[in-house]
């Protein structure tokens, strides 16, 4: 069984070919919304790489642990080569307190806790941070760009992970600030030689990620009102800091320094660490109290066993610790109200779960601390062979009593929905079939309604021979490439989520499927095995769980159209259906996700043109010479509509796409919201005639035209672009080594 769900799914580590194929290359993609949509190309070469090893390695089990267990191999590795070259100790003789500080980072119950209770996409910065300032380290100290080299390799490889600014903020606010305080303490010709090559290495590893990069950065630039960035940015997200950071500052710095996770928080909300604290950490806490004697020992003790260099260093570490213990914590008297004046600062809402945001960043910065204060303590004690093995091995025992709760925390119960059942699972062969059941049968350009409906986005999987569920993010576009709506978040916190909650409700299926209308939702997939427990919990509303019945589903489908082998899944089609561009006189086709071909006869006048997906102001439109090219396979028509659908003619590229980068839209001042959520134009129809050549439309004897145009979301240029700099990139550097230059 594969521990799958949550907010990231996990399902690329053991699906990673699905991903790529339906998620990986284009810049707009839904994953059960029609509110939001999110950029999933920095996933690339990860998935890439994991395709090709699931080629490989065919049980999905081992790809699957393989994956889980990969982030603690690549932290334990890599802590230990950056912390002997930060420190520049004898790699041979304090190997020991390498691999003591390397096992305290990786198996801190903090880390457990927060990134392996749910391995979230964050968790593989555990090895992607020290690997990269190791590498930066050694390019400082010897200019090779081989350093850089390899460095971009792994930040481009792990980019998915790269791309948690937060978490990894979480360690590099601490010690840039401490570095900043500390620059005193150096010679400005070092200072000097440390900024120009800091500027030198970060520049060329964020170049080198610009195939994920340039496409987020131009969103930052030219943000839309339904963008995730720009709400993170919203000043209502600035409104809601301090009561998040009110709700989960509840520690102090007491257990942080025991490396425990917060007990006050996992009590106060009910977690399932609540119960390992009753039962294990409570009754052994106190050995950890060998931690804090081993740190105050070092600063204590730092002048007299550490040379000149050692002091800059641990003297800088030290700094960078304090200021991480109190961004982890918060709640220390007065600075707590400092923290939340830092929430108008613009971007640090980030910051706004702090327990979270900086958990990572506070357990390397501590191993750092503990690593450099065993190297004193030995130093000390030097003469006293006996007593250094005697705290070793204490230390050791130490870390490995923390981790003995470790499968509890793993392998916990489905949080706050269920104390039964667990998130360990197998998919059943009888949903993947199903989703091949819905790849052939419902075309891509479509929405599927998941019922039962619920509070967030998730979707409930449940394993083949126990109560055990897959609760996460809905993979349903995931295994077949068709977007689904599962619960009041796939709305983005728009009108429409709790329009659609109340009419639930209240069975008011009129405007239920007036909603199911307009947002393009022509399918309903209803679930049938979900455990009651599940359906009792928070992940549903109890009075929208009770509505969801037999006459729920008469009222707002048509007819059965597939049911699963065993017949736990089925699809319906629902009462009204709807296509995703509708016009006067349209024929329209599917190109790609970011490209659509439209054909509008018999213009007389002007028109609106619906594009019945979310709203994004870099959906253009862009004219196309008229040809005689504009095929229709197995035309598709609704009674309702003045449309024609054709069968999807996918093309990945064509080089004649690079031109939306430059060329004019069309009818841009009418580009506006449509019903609170999709995209509407105006086509003006004498702006045609006075201001379009005449190869982009044609009269007919009657004095109307027929028009041309293509549908494109233009961030796909920018990763077109982005894409070119991070080979050319890559290109510069592999000449440089081969040249063997510094």
């Amino acid at each position: 069984k594969i521990s799958l769900g949550g907010d990231d799914t996990r399902l690329f580590y053991v699906y990673p070919k699905e991903y790529l194929i339906n998620t990986q290359f284009f810049s707009w993609i839904n994953l059960s919304s029609v509110g939001w949509n999110f950029s999933y190309q920095s996933f690339i070469p990860f998935v890439f790489i994991w395709t090709i090893l699931a080629e490989i390695i065919k049980s999905k089990i081992v790809l699957g642990y393989f994956s889980f267990s990969l982030p603690f191999i690549f932290g334990l590795v890599y802590f230990q080569l950056f912390v002997k070259e930060l420190i520049i100790i004898d790699s041979y003789k304090y190997k020991s307190e390498a691999i003591l500080g390397s096992l305290f980072y990786i198996f801190s119950p903090i880390l457990i806790n927060n990134h392996f209770l749910n391995p979230l996409i964050p968790i593989w910065l555990i090895g992607l941070i020290p690997a990269v300032c190791y590498y930066f380290l050694r390019f400082v100290k010897s200019g090779r760009i081989s350093n850089i080299f390899k460095a971009a390799i792994l930040v481009t490889v792990f980019s998915f992970g790269a791309h948690n600014s937060p978490w990894a903020m979480g360690f590099i606010l601490p010690i840039s600030i401490s570095l900043i305080i500390s620059s005193c303490l150096f010679k400005k010709q070092n200072i000097y030689l440390f900024i120009k090559r800091f500027i030198l290495f970060f520049s060329i590893i964020l170049l080198s990620q610009s195939f994920w990069l340039f496409v987020f950065l131009m969103n930052l630039i030219v943000p839309s009102s339904s963008n995730f960035t720009a709400k993170v940015l919203s000043e209502s997200m600035a409104e809601d800091f301090s009561r998040s950071v009110l709700a989960t500052s509840r520690g102090s710095i007491i257990y942080p320094l025991l490396n425990l996770y917060p007990r006050q928080i996992a009590f106060d909300f009910g977690w399932n660490l609540k119960n390992i604290y009753e039962s294990f950490y409570d009754k052994t806490y106190f050995i950890n109290l060998l931690y804090p004697v081993i740190v105050f020992l070092g600063i204590f003790n730092f002048k007299k066993y550490t040379n000149i260099w050692e002091k800059k260093i641990f003297i800088i570490i030290l700094i960078a610790f304090s200021l991480s213990i109190y961004f982890f914590t918060v709640n220390i008297g007065p600075l707590l109200n400092l923290y939340i004046l830092f929430g108008h600062i613009p971007g640090f809402v980030m910051f706004r779960i702090p327990v979270d945001k900086f958990a990572m960043g506070y357990v390397l910065i501590y191993s750092l601390l503990i690593t450099c204060s065993l190297v004193i303590f030995r130093r000390k004690y030097k003469s006293k062979n006996k007593l250094v093995l005697v705290v070793y091995f204490l230390f050791l025992v130490t870390i490995v009593v923390n981790i003995l709760p470790i499968k509890k925390i793993i392998i916990s119960p489905l949080y706050a929905a269920s104390e039964n059942i667990y998130k360990n699972i197998t998919i059943p062969d009888e949903y993947l079939d199903f989703m091949t059941d819905i790849k052939e049968t419902v075309p891509s350009t479509n929405n599927i309604l998941s019922i039962p409906y619920g509070i967030a986005l998730y979707t409930i999987i449940k394993d083949v021979d126990s109560d055990n569920v897959y609760a996460g993010v809905s993979p349903v576009v995931i295994f077949s490439g068709v977007n689904d709506i599962s619960g009041n978040l796939s709305f983005n916190f728009s009108p429409q989520a709790k329009i659609v909650e109340n009419s639930i409700i209240n069975r008011d299926y009129n405007t239920l499927n007036n909603v199911l209308f307009i947002d393009n939702i022509n399918y309903v997939l209803l679930t049938k095995n979900i455990p009651e427990e599940i359906k009792k919990s928070v992940l549903y509303l109890p009075d929208a769980i009770s509505a969801q019945d037999s006459k729920f589903i008469s009222n707002i489908t048509n007819e059965k159209i597939i049911s699963s082998s065993e017949g736990n899944y089925e699809l319906y089609s629902t009462k009204r259906q709807n296509f995703i561009i509708t016009s006067h006189n349209t024929t329209y086709k599917k190109l790609n996700r970011v490209k659509y071909k439209i054909r509008i006869e018999n213009i007389k006048q002007d028109q609106e043109i619906l594009f019945n997906d979310s709203f994004h102001e870099q959906w253009e439109l862009y004219p196309s010479h008229l040809t005689n090219n504009f095929t229709c396979n197995s035309p598709r028509r609704l009674d309702n509509l003045k449309t024609v659908e054709c069968a999807p003619e996918i093309i990945f590229f064509e080089l004649g796409d690079l031109n939306y980068l430059w060329s004019k839209d069309l009818f841009r001042s009418s580009h506006v919201v449509n019903n609170n959520f999709s995209n509407k134009w105006t086509i003006d129809f004498d702006w045609i005639i006075n201001n379009l050549s005449k190869d982009y439309y044609e009269i007919n004897e009657d004095g109307s035209i027929d028009l041309e145009l293509v549908l494109y979301y233009k961030s796909q240029v920018y990763f077109y672009i982005g894409i070119t700099i991070t080979i050319i990139v890559f290109l510069i550097l592999i000449a440089i080594i081969l040249s063997k230059r510094k």
